[in-house]
């Protein structure tokens, strides 16, 4: 796991850990001491910052489950986070609510605390829907 993370592989990685918890499913003591749940969330958002479109937004809300605390998501989570919040904010002044409601659904991926953006992607959905009043 680890060396797949150091070359920056995150999806190996990744399915590495998942294979050897399946094979070692009730040793505690051994998953504990080798949790890769950190370095799972700083991998996922390094290839975040080289990814691009979609990928970007996928790669950190993986980051965001393996850790939500580590440091590298932190960092790379803020910047992107808060150019997703000014597109939809944007967006939403313009009324078009198909580039409002994808900038803040996509931005609660890795930032569900943001009780805004979940209120405006809500309301952006309504009005895709044509369910407003």
């Amino acid at each position: 796991v680890h060396l797949s993370v150091a070359e920056g592989d995150c999806a190996a990685a990744e399915a590495s850990w998942v294979l050897a918890r399946r094979h070692l499913p009730n040793r505690r003591a051994w998953t504990e001491a080798n949790d890769p749940s950190t370095a799972l969330a700083e991998c996922w958002a390094r290839f975040s910052e080289r990814a691009r479109g979609t990928e970007r937004v996928e790669a950190l809300a993986r980051a965001h489950r393996w850790d939500p605390r580590a440091k590298e998501f932190l960092r790379v989570s803020r910047g992107m986070g808060e150019r997703l919040w000014l597109a939809g904010l944007s967006a939403r002044d313009r009324r078009d609510w198909e580039a409002s409601y994808v900038a803040f659904r996509d931005l609660l991926r890795f930032q569900p605390w943001r009780s805004w953006a979940r209120r405006y992607a809500e309301e952006a959905r309504d009005h895709r829907l044509g369910i407003t009043d």
